[in-house]
C-alpha cells in the first residue's frame, strides 16, 4: 500500500510539472512510475517514469525525473513520439494484445537459443485473464539456478519510429555464471537479442602478469580514504587511537591488500591490517550501523554478513563454498591469513586470505557507494535494509577462487532483491611454461596458452606434465567439436587428450564430457581472435 501511495505521489509530481517536461495528457497517461524515492544526501524526490504503450512497457524508454518542493529540478532520459506510430496510443489503450506466440513458447525458443534442454512445463493455454504485462515467475524449470521469468515489451524499431511486440525472458543458466535477458519476436518466436547481466572483467590473458608487476614497480603515494585519512605502510588505526577505542564495541581485525592499494605488488608489505574498517564511513553515515558482520538479527563469525557472503568456490558449481573463519578474542573477532606467495593460491592459509581479502572489498565498496547515494531505497545490495525502503535479501554472494573460469572476474547484477553474484578467478601461471606440441615437427615448439583452475588439485604443478597423442572430440553431428554433450568418437578419445573448440557451454561441462569419454586432458581451442580462452 505504501508503494502505491508513493507511486500515485510521483505521478502527482509528473503531472503537475507536465509543461516543464513537455509531456501531453496522452503521454502521461502512457506511462507509469516504475519506481520512487527521496534521495538522502540532497532531499530530492528521484521519480522513473517508464512509457508505456497499450498499457505494456515500452522496452529500456525511461525518463529519470528530480523534484525539490514540487518543481521539476533535472531530468533525463527519452521517450517515443506516440504519434509516429501507426496508430494513437490512446484509441489502444484498453484494446488486448493478442501475440501469436504463447509465453510458454518463448520460453522454449529462450533455452533453445542457450542450448539448454526443454524446460520442464506443459504447454498449456495461458489464462485468459493473465496480465503478461508483469514478469511471471516460472520457477527454474529443471534448467536454471534461480527462477525464470517472463513478460511482455515493447521494442522500439530503426529510429524510435516503429515498435515490435516481444517477450523478455530472464535465464540463469545451471553450471553457467551467464545470466541472460532474451527477446523473444512475440509474432514469430525468433530470438531477436539478447544481453547478459553478467559483466566480466576482461584481462588480457597472455599479459596479466606483465600488467601486473608494471603497476607493482610503479609508486604509489596518494592518500585515499572516506571518512578519515590513513597511511598506507600503517594499520587504518595509530597506536594512540586504539586506546580510545569504545570499550563496548568489539573489534574486527582483518589482514588484507588495505584500501585504496589494488594488489600485492601494489604495497611494500603485501599485506595489511584493517582495524574495524567500517569507521572509515562518517559516524551517522547509515552504510553499516551494525558491523560487517551482523544483520540485526544475526552476528556471525566468519565472512558473511548484512552485504556479503564470502566463500571459496574451486569447484565452480555456485553451492556453499569455504568461508574464511575469524579467530575470536573475547568479543573481537581476527581475520589474520597472512599469505605466502610463494605456495599455491589454494593453500588453506592463502585461501583463506583470499576469502577474507574478497569479504573486505565488498564491504568497503558498499560503504563507501553508500556515500554517494547508492543505499537501500536505490536498490543496493543488502540482507537487512533496516525498514529504509528497496528490496532487502539481497547481499552479494562472492566467490573466491571460482572454478568456473580462469583469469577474468564476474559480477552479475540482478533486480533489487535478487542476490548478485561476484565471482573471482585464479590466474594461471607463465603461459609459455603451460604447452608444448612434440610433433609433428612442422608445428612442434612452445604454445601460448593458459592453464585452467577448475580442479586445483590437477594443476601441472601438483601432479607433473601430461603427455598424451591429441584426439579431436566429435560431437554427435560429427561436424562440430564443442564438447557440451557426449562425443560420438568416445573410444578414440580415451587415453588421450581431447581437443575441444571453445563456445556454447562452460569450460566445467567440456571437461566433464572429456573426461567421461576417458581422455587424460583437454585442449580447448580458441574461436575468437586474440587472447586464449
Amino acid at each position: 500500500a505504501q508503494d502505491v501511495q508513493n507511486a500515485e505521489r510521483a505521478l502527482s509530481l509528473v503531472k503537475s510539472n507536465a509543461a516543464a517536461l513537455g509531456l501531453s495528457d496522452e503521454n502521461v497517461l502512457n506511462s507509469r512510475v516504475s519506481d520512487t524515492y527521496v534521495d538522502a544526501l540532497t532531499g530530492n524526490t528521484m521519480v522513473y517514469l517508464q512509457q508505456t504503450y497499450t498499457s505494456i512497457d515500452v522496452d529500456k524508454v525511461v525518463q529519470v525525473l528530480a523534484f525539490k518542493n514540487g518543481k521539476l529540478v533535472s531530468g533525463a532520459g527519452k521517450r517515443i513520439d506516440l504519434s509516429l506510430l501507426k496508430k494513437p496510443a490512446a484509441t489502444l489503450q484498453k484494446q488486448a494484445v493478442t501475440p501469436s506466440v504463447t509465453i510458454n513458447d518463448a520460453i522454449h525458443a529462450a533455452a533453445q537459443h542457450l542450448h539448454l534442454p526443454a524446460p520442464a512445463f506443459s504447454r498449456r493455454a495461458a489464462p485468459a485473464n493473465a496480465d503478461f504485462s508483469k514478469k511471471t515467475d516460472f520457477g527454474d524449470m529443471g534448467i536454471a539456478k534461480s527462477k525464470i521469468t517472463a513478460r511482455m515489451l515493447w521494442l522500439p524499431q530503426n529510429t524510435f519510429e516503429r515498435v515490435k511486440l516481444v517477450w523478455e525472458v530472464n535465464i540463469s543458466p545451471k553450471k553457467s555464471s551467464d545470466s541472460w535477458r532474451i527477446l523473444v519476436d512475440a509474432k514469430t518466436g525468433n530470438v531477436i537479442k539478447k544481453e547478459n547481466y553478467t559483466v566480466p572483467d576482461n584481462w588480457n590473458k597472455i599479459n596479466a602478469k606483465e600488467e601486473v608487476l608494471k603497476h607493482g614497480n610503479s609508486n604509489h603515494n596518494t592518500t585515499f580514504s572516506f571518512g578519515k585519512n590513513n597511511d598506507h605502510d600503517n594499520d587504518y588505526l595509530g597506536n594512540n587511537e586504539r586506546e580510545n577505542i569504545f570499550p563496548w564495541e568489539a573489534l574486527g581485525i582483518y589482514r588484507v591488500i588495505p584500501f585504496p592499494e589494488e594488489a600485492p605488488s601494489f604495497t611494500r608489505r603485501g599485506s595489511g591490517l584493517a582495524i574495524n574498517p567500517w569507521w572509515l564511513s562518517p559516524r551517522g553515515s547509515g552504510a553499516t550501523p551494525f558491523n560487517w558482520h551482523a544483520d540485526g538479527s544475526e552476528q556471525y563469525k566468519n565472512t558473511r554478513g548484512n552485504n556479503v557472503l564470502a566463500q571459496e568456490d574451486l569447484d565452480g558449481n555456485d553451492s556453499v563454498g569455504r568461508r574464511a573463519e575469524g579467530f575470536p578474542i573475547g568479543d573481537n573477532l581476527i581475520f589474520s591469513y597472512k599469505p605466502d606467495y610463494n605456495k599455491p593460491p589454494t593453500n588453506f592459509i592463502n585461501q583463506g586470505f583470499a576469502i577474507t581479502n574478497l569479504f573486505y572489498w565488498n564491504n568497503i565498496m558498499h560503504d563507501l557507494s553508500y556515500q554517494y547515494g547508492f543505499d537501500e531505497v536505490s536498490g543496493n545490495f543488502q540482507q537487512n535494509n533496516l525498514e529504509r525502503g528497496g528490496l532487502g535479501k539481497d547481499f552479494v554472494y562472492a566467490d573466491a577462487q571460482d572454478g568456473s573460469g580462469f583469469a577474468n572476474a564476474y559480477f552479475t547484477t540482478p533486480p533489487d532483491g535478487e542476490n548478485p553474484r561476484m565471482e573471482m578467478f585464479l590466474f594461471p601461471g607463465d603461459p609459455a611454461k603451460v604447452m608444448t606440441i612434440n610433433s609433428p615437427s612442422s608445428i612442434a615448439g612452445k604454445v601460448n596458452a593458459v592453464e585452467g583452475s577448475i580442479s586445483p588439485n590437477n594443476l601441472l604443478n601438483n601432479i607433473g606434465p601430461v603427455t598424451g597423442n591429441v584426439v579431436l572430440y566429435n560431437d554427435a553431428s560429427d561436424t562440430t567439436h564443442i564438447a557440451c554433450n557426449a562425443a560420438s568418437n568416445g573410444k578414440a578419445l580415451k587415453g588421450n587428450i581431447a581437443l575441444v573448440v571453445r563456445g556454447l557451454c562452460n569450460f566445467l561441462d567440456k571437461v566433464l564430457n572429456a573426461q567421461n569419454e576417458g581422455a587424460i586432458g583437454i585442449v580447448i581451442t580458441d574461436n575468437i581472435p586474440g587472447e586464449p580462452p
